[in-house]
């Protein structure tokens, strides 16, 4: 498991504990319909920053946060789409 390194060109890692974390909280800020169609609402994002940050004990900026959340979901778009093309269900 790799723990969070921040290099020089300010690239974060994260190991599979943060991840769960971060997760756990989109989908509770879900829960609790703070999100529109554009995704998270302000206050959303804020619930988001600064659970993170109490359960992580970590100091992720804020972009290193929307990064993630980008990065999470294009994977879903391009993990749906190829889902649609190959026939599985």
């Amino acid at each position: 498991m790799q723990n969070y390194t921040q290099m020089a060109g300010g690239r974060t890692y994260w190991d599979k504990a943060l991840t769960k974390i971060f997760l756990d909280l989109c989908i509770a800020e879900k829960t609790k319909r703070n999100h529109n169609k554009k995704g998270r609402t302000n206050i959303g994002w804020q619930n988001l920053y600064r659970n993170f940050r109490e359960q992580s004990g970590k100091n992720y900026d804020s972009k290193q946060l929307q990064n993630k959340f980008s990065t999470f979901k294009r994977q879903y778009k391009l993990w749906k789409s190829l889902k649609n093309k190959s026939g599985g269900g």
